[in-house]
């Protein structure tokens, strides 16, 4: 697991370099955060922004940034932006795991 803290702390530092105090929460969730991972999992991330997000945006500006990590390290990241209200708020099932079971970077 130091390989991927490793990975992910790099990463985290990628956001915070291109969002600032935007960045409110990076959260992992899924197989890696439950300890269930495989060598073919991916790296499942909700990135909480604060202001209006849009996720095609968002997502298309941090391609360069996910396509290094990728190359780099053979790591594919999934990345899921949300405004801060919506994370707080949200009470989908889906959003009910992904905040009981997430942690925090």
């Amino acid at each position: 697991m130091a390989k991927l803290d490793n990975i992910l702390s790099e990463f985290k530092k990628g956001l915070v370099e291109r969002y600032g105090e935007r960045l409110a929460r990076l959260v992992c969730y899924g197989s890696v955060a439950r300890g269930e991972a495989g060598p073919e999992s991916d790296i499942d991330l909700a990135l909480v922004l604060e202001g209006e997000v849009r996720p095609s945006r968002e997502i298309d500006a941090l391609v360069d940034l996910l396509a290094d990590f990728n190359l780099r390290y053979g790591v594919l990241i999934s990345i899921l932006p949300i405004d801060r209200g919506t994370w707080e708020n949200a009470a989908g099932p889906f959003w009910r795991n992904v905040r009981r079971e997430g942690i925090e970077l």
